[in-house]
């Protein structure tokens, strides 16, 4: 279902209480990701992905939850999914980017 070609987003899909997630802390994960995204060489190596986004994740000063959280959601509108580095590496550099790019506007 991850791949559906439509995505239907819902803006409380975003948030994550426990995680304290919320909709500003969604749209700068992935504000912040798209760059990284952009720049990755090669999207299907998961290790390299995950050690870029860890790494993005200390810089923000943040936990994994408040950046992969959103990304999953973003990149399937789905509450459960494979991983976020999963996802991308199957999906593809082109498809995470369109995908990312149409929550972000969804969220603004």
């Amino acid at each position: 279902p991850f791949i559906k070609e439509q995505l239907d987003y819902d803006k409380d899909m975003f948030k994550h209480e426990k995680m304290k997630v919320d909709i500003p802390m969604a749209i700068m994960a992935i504000e912040k990701t798209i760059p990284l995204v952009e720049n990755l060489e090669n999207i299907s190596d998961e290790d390299n992905t995950k050690a870029k986004l860890v790494e993005l994740i200390k810089e923000m000063g943040v936990k994994n939850g408040h950046v992969l959280w959103p990304l999953r959601v973003a990149l399937t509108a789905e509450e459960y999914s494979p991983g976020v580095m999963e996802l991308m590496a199957v999906m593809g550099k082109e498809q995470s980017l369109a995908r990312l790019k149409s929550a972000l506007k969804f969220l603004s």
